[in-house]
């Protein structure tokens, strides 16, 4: 009985010696299964964002496809006589503007011409001021000489 239990685990050991290089490789397999399907997991997440982002992005196209067609239908329907009649409007209220400018620098232009000739005519004001302070003093001179000289002659009469 020895002999079969010892010829049994020489058999089972045999196999099992047989069967763990399969094992081993099939715990391998099984490795790279796992590592594989987490990978698989982790770029099925990545889709799965890609896919958001990109349903984001169709509503937003979607969105300003509507809202060019809106426009599409605006300007289809837009008055271009109209427009062009503003814009002449505009054009010419531009040039009154100009001419409203060119006016303003002229006055301007004059406005410094009548300032300049108003401190000319302030600074002939002031010479002739000085001059008539000189000439009222020499008045006051011939007077008191003409003073003197009439009483001179009075005291010549006198005498």
């Amino acid at each position: 009985m020895q002999s079969r239990t010892l010829v049994q685990s020489q058999w089972y050991s045999w196999r099992y010696s047989l069967l763990l290089p399969l094992v081993d490789i099939l715990k391998t397999i099984g490795q790279k299964l796992s590592s594989d399907f987490q990978a698989w997991e982790h770029s099925f997440a990545q889709l799965s964002t890609i896919s958001s982002s990109l349903n984001v992005q169709k509503a937003s196209l979607l969105n300003q496809i509507s809202l060019l067609e809106e426009r599409f239908t605006c300007l289809s329907q837009f008055d271009w006589e109209k427009y062009g009649q503003l814009l002449e409007a505009i054009a010419q209220t531009d040039a009154l503007i100009g001419e409203r400018e060119r006016e303003l620098e002229v006055l301007r232009d004059h406005h410094c011409c009548v300032q300049m000739e108003l401190t000319s005519v302030q600074r002939k004001k002031e010479l002739l001021v000085q001059k008539i302070d000189v000439f009222s003093k020499e008045l006051d001179e011939l007077s008191e000489i003409s003073k003197l000289d009439a009483d001179l002659a009075k005291s010549k009469c006198l005498c």
